[in-house]
């Protein structure tokens, strides 16, 4: 059978959609790419929204100039991606920790080697005032978490932050819900992040990110060594990909509703959470046969994911991961139960 993406959304590949896109300038293309971006975002035109061709490249150069100008401590939530505590352990980014050879792993971010604190995003959500110390601190967590599906970010989180300390930054990785949910950033972060190669579906990706204006001034956060207008080729992937973008969070509720119908006929469930976003969906799995029965499934044809091997810490409950989309059908979901 052709292959099915159900690790995230299928991807669109260049070569396949060149003629699908105005012979416009690159510039001209990247505007166009620029405002749908901004438009899933729900930002104005002159708020700071940047590209690269990650995520880690964009951390890395909000931390540049903010922790080089003052000291602030830094906690990172345990269902992040591990290198973000790499980054800071040794000072820089080893390749052995990401797939992309790039401006990550070649800068030199000495003044980065201090204590990171982790924490559990449960112990977190209790209650923020006991995890976070009073202190000037950078606090990173993801807006839903690839390991479990719950949502981490939310309006009442960045209140409680912020009345911690004031100065305290928050710094939200969206790449599992930009394109999947509708997104109001502005009551979550004050640094929001996003790739195109989730659930915008693009591939390549390209990464971006909004900062709150205050923040980018005080700072004087720049990215115009990375913008990615300057290496264009990524972008038509994302242009055909925004123009096609469908979020249907009602079709999503039917699809996971089907799943765990489809599931328990074979005695097995989805991990349900206290506050768990529906387009995600986990499978408990014997954590020994997970990974052999992840290579089976692709093998069959179906792209999935075990939710370990990725995160600071793993997760309670192994699972495969499965991602919920529009573009999938409800024939689909029974041939993939059918292989498990």
């Amino acid at each position: 059978m052709k292959q099915l993406y159900l690790n995230h959304a299928e991807g669109i590949k260049p070569p396949l959609i060149r003629r699908g896109i105005s012979r416009q300038s690159a510039l001209a293309n990247f505007r166009f790419f620029e405002k749908g971006v901004r438009g899933i975002l729900r930002t104005p035109p002159k708020e700071f929204v940047s590209f690269s061709q990650n995520i880690t490249t964009l951390i890395i150069n909000i931390l540049l100039p903010v922790l080089k100008k003052d000291s602030y401590e830094v906690y990172i939530c345990s269902h992040e991606i591990r290198w973000f505590k790499t980054l800071f352990k040794i000072g820089r980014l080893p390749s052995y920790e990401t797939t992309y050879p790039n401006y990550a792993s070649q800068v030199e971010l000495a003044f980065l080697k201090k204590m990171v604190h982790i924490f559990d995003p449960e112990e977190f959500l209790k209650n923020p005032k006991k995890i976070i110390g009073s202190k000037k601190s950078i606090i990173i967590f993801s807006h839903i978490s690839r390991m479990t599906g719950e949502y981490i970010a939310g309006k009442n989180v960045y209140d409680e932050i912020k009345k911690i300390n004031f100065d305290n930054i928050v710094i939200v990785d969206g790449a599992q819900a930009v394109g999947a949910i509708h997104l109001k950033i502005k009551s979550l972060a004050d640094v929001y992040l996003g790739t195109t190669s989730k659930f915008i579906n693009a591939e390549p990706n390209i990464s971006f990110c909004w900062i709150r204006k205050k923040l980018a001034k005080k700072f004087n956060i720049n990215f115009e060594n990375i913008d990615s207008y300057k290496f264009s080729k990524e972008i038509y992937s994302s242009i055909l990909s925004l123009k096609k973008l469908v979020i249907n969070p009602q079709k999503i509720k039917k699809y996971r509703k089907v799943l765990s119908l489809l599931l328990k006929k074979k005695s097995l469930f989805i991990l349900e959470a206290k506050s768990q976003a529906p387009h995600i969906a986990i499978i408990p799995w014997n954590k020994l046969k997970l990974d052999k029965k992840v290579e089976e499934l692709r093998d069959t044809g179906f792209i999935v994911s075990a939710n370990t091997g990725y995160s600071i810490k793993e997760p309670k409950i192994p699972g495969i991961r499965i991602s919920l989309t529009p573009q999938l059908t409800f024939k689909q979901l029974e041939q993939f139960v059918d292989c498990l």
